[in-house]
């Protein structure tokens, strides 16, 4: 018994990441986010239909090829979360040392002087 529904959802899916991954450098992580939100559908019916035997025989190889492409997607996701992350913690220094040029006093505030 054939799946033409999730055979379908097999292909696209290799598309969807063979395209994304042919133009991944120059991808923003908008456009990755975007990606994702777009494949979940189509992982989704694939993993449904890979309960049965005859349907993870039959797409064993593209299985494999899905495993060595999401590899190399998670690895630009991974570089730019850590890039984020880099410039999340450039922000918080600058913010930290400018802040040490503020006064932390109030502009309002009335001193008194005691001589004795």
């Amino acid at each position: 018994m054939r799946e033409p529904c999730a055979d379908k959802a097999v292909e696209e899916l290799l598309a969807l990441t063979s395209a994304m991954v042919d133009r991944l450098e120059e991808a923003t992580a908008e456009e990755l986010e975007q990606f994702v939100a777009d494949r979940q559908p189509l992982v989704e019916a694939v993993v449904s239909a890979a309960e049965t035997a005859e349907f993870r025989e039959r797409h064993r190889e593209n299985a494999e090829r899905l495993r060595r492409l999401d590899a190399v997607l998670m690895d630009r996701m991974e570089r730019l979360r850590d890039e984020a992350g880099r410039e999340i913690a450039k922000q918080q220094a600058a913010r930290k040392q400018a802040s040490a040029y503020q006064p932390q006093y109030e502009e309002e505030s009335v001193f008194f002087d005691r001589r004795y």
